[in-house]
């Protein structure tokens, strides 16, 4: 694993997940004219950490809820005929998740993966999003 820069999981039968291996670094995060609570702050991530390449798709998500269904997303304007657009298609990503159904999702497949898949932290977050720009 050491020098790798992806990493690749089997979730089920050709349903893969795949990791960014995101480097340590220092960025500042927040902005002074902001609230008080999101102030300029240097943001150190020590060490280097695996973040998926995508969000959870439909697929990924029903490999363990098997049930879970993103339904459609609404149509707010007049004269709509439809309940909206699907969103429950493989590919498309997982929507309607709350945050401890998530963490659930982490936890069933750190434990059918032997590993320790979690939530990226707000830092983390920022830090994939700009060292992959």
């Amino acid at each position: 694993i050491d020098g790798q820069l992806t990493k690749t999981v089997e979730l089920a039968k050709e349903i893969n997940l795949e990791f960014l291996r995101i480097p340590a670094g220092k960025f500042i995060l927040g902005n002074n004219e902001g609230q008080p609570d999101q102030q300029e702050r240097i943001v150190e991530i020590e060490k280097a950490f695996w973040m998926a390449k995508t969000e959870i798709t439909n697929a990924m998500f029903r490999s363990i809820f098997n049930d879970h269904n993103s339904r459609f997303i609404d149509q707010q304007w007049k004269d709509h005929i439809f309940a909206g657009y699907p969103a429950n298609e493989d590919k498309m990503p997982a929507i309607r998740i709350t945050w401890n159904k998530a963490k659930e999702y982490c936890e069933k497949i750190s434990a059918k993966t032997g590993l320790k898949i979690d939530l990226p932290t707000e830092e983390q977050w920022e830090w994939a999003a700009r060292s992959l720009e």
